[in-house]
């Protein structure tokens, strides 16, 4: 993926060639997996897994015992461990068709030291848009 968008910045967004579908789809990807993979999603990620496993150490001691021997409980475990591999997965597959539908706009500048991306881009949403399931979103 990360080489696929340096492919596509090389060799057509520095001349300046126009977008294809895929290559919109490339940057799609790179947005929405760069958003899934900040310090901030992974802290979120770390804390809903470990609500969960808290709820299992205060149940009654045999039913705790009983959730901590299954399979479920220690998928559980890896993913609060290592919550990212399924956040990227999840948040890419959520995000990348609503970001591959809005329109696309790319800025450049010549001064130095250049446009400065953020390390944290947000996602907005339109919360007055009528229909719950086609929100408009857009990015900041």
């Amino acid at each position: 993926m990360r080489i696929n968008s340096f492919l596509l910045r090389d060799h057509k967004l520095k001349i300046r060639e126009p977008l294809l579908p895929n290559d919109r789809l490339t940057i799609a990807l790179f947005i929405s997996s760069m958003f899934a993979r900040t310090k901030f999603q992974k802290d979120i990620q770390t804390e809903i897994w470990e609500e969960l496993l808290d709820y299992v150490d205060k149940a009654p001691e045999h039913l705790s015992n009983l959730i901590k021997e299954s399979d479920e409980y220690k998928q559980v475990k890896a993913l609060h461990n290592q919550p990212m591999p399924f956040n990227i997965f999840n948040f890419v597959n959520i995000s990348v068709p609503f970001l591959y539908r809005m329109n696309t706009c790319i800025y450049e500048i010549n001064d130095i030291p250049g446009f400065i991306t953020s390390d944290n881009p947000c996602l907005w949403m339109d919360p007055d848009s009528i229909d719950p399931l086609n929100r408009k979103l857009g990015l900041a």
